[in-house]
């Protein structure tokens, strides 16, 4: 029973970050359409104002987490951005926006460091198809940075 309620909170906090990124690209001019449930590829289709289309994979955390889950599979890509959103109670999301490549990469080559470094027992990690994503809180790098998906250097809605 606890384990169904976690699997239903986890799909509830996705399904909430996904909504809260449309809402967010909506504001600033950008056509946002949901993708069905449980496609793998890709949370959201969008399109901004030049006309130009992209897929975006969302993933959510809540509070004061600064760590995303991945799997393998997001090292080959099949979206052009990722969207992390971190869900802060009563108080707006913060959004941290990547290029997909640059999300493969990152974490292709944190996976190779954590198979490189041993165990505390001096063994060597097994491969899993976990990843795991870190950016730091309000991170220029990502925060914030709707741009790359609107196409618009300053659009105004900060």
């Amino acid at each position: 029973m606890a384990k169904e309620r976690k699997n239903k909170m986890n799909v509830l906090t996705g399904s909430a970050g996904e909504y809260f990124v449309a809402a967010e690209l909506s504001r600033r001019g950008v056509v946002a359409a949901l993708t069905m449930a449980g496609t793998d590829a890709f949370d959201i289709l969008a399109v901004n104002k030049a006309g130009k289309s992209c897929a975006i994979q969302v993933k959510t955390t809540q509070y004061e987490k600064a760590s995303w889950l991945l799997s393998s599979k997001d090292e080959t890509p099949k979206a052009d951005f990722y969207v992390f959103v971190r869900l802060n109670g009563e108080s707006l999301p913060d959004y941290y926006i990547m290029q997909a490549e640059e999300v493969a990469v990152t974490i292709r080559e944190s996976h190779a460091k954590w198979l490189a470094t041993p165990k505390k027992d001096g063994t060597p990690h097994t491969p899993i198809s976990m990843r795991e994503i870190q950016i730091k809180y309000h991170d220029e790098n990502a925060y914030n940075r709707w741009e790359l998906i609107t196409g618009e250097e300053d659009d105004g809605k900060e």
